[in-house]
């Protein structure tokens, strides 16, 4: 992403400065200290999380909006088991249930509310039909930790390297989930 942009900027702007690329994609979460001194580009350190992404995010809106509104209207047994588990009964609804949730997660970076509608058999073979409204302070609530952390990670950069913000030049964001809001 550094090079890309450095490669995209004209002139000589970006000489002798640094900056942050905060890259939150799907899957992983990387933070990384760039510089650029005499022409040439140098990640100067970096931290990340390699299980911490937008996927994850998708998983936090089932786990703790969808399944809590899914338990209170119907008779189920442990349901994130019968969702996540290869063996599980419910196995087939967790990628659907996953992609309705990412849908839900982008109309929230524009929307301050998004539907999630949910088709599935309870224990007793009972068919709910509900739809499950997320606001974006709900979806918010429920990332926060994940999203505090990668604050973390970036303030541990930077008192390692003995810089205040006022030290860099910008923060390049990179990866869709950049887009949150909150982010």
């Amino acid at each position: 992403a550094s090079l890309a942009y450095a490669n995209k900027t004209t002139g000589n702007e970006l000489n002798n400065s640094q900056w942050i690329v905060y890259d939150l994609g799907g899957g992983t979460f990387d933070v990384a200290l760039v510089r650029i001194a005499e022409g040439e580009l140098k990640v100067i350190d970096h931290e990340g999380d390699n299980f911490l992404g937008g996927a994850d995010f998708d998983a936090l809106i089932v786990e703790r909006i969808i399944l809590p509104a899914l338990e209170k209207r119907g008779q189920f047994d442990d349901l994130p088991s019968q969702l996540k588990s290869a063996s599980g009964r419910l196995n087939k609804k967790w990628p659907v249930l996953l992609y309705a949730a990412e849908n839900a997660k982008k109309v929230l970076s524009t929307k301050t509310a998004a539907e999630i509608e949910v088709d599935i058999l309870d224990d007793s073979d009972t068919e709910i039909n509900i739809v499950v409204n997320v606001t974006r302070s709900d979806f918010e609530a429920v990332i926060k930790e994940a999203v505090d952390s990668t604050a973390e990670m970036l303030r541990t950069i930077l008192t390692r390297n003995s810089l205040q913000p006022s030290d860099l030049k910008f923060v390049l964001m990179v990866g869709g989930s950049t887009y949150i809001p909150l982010v």
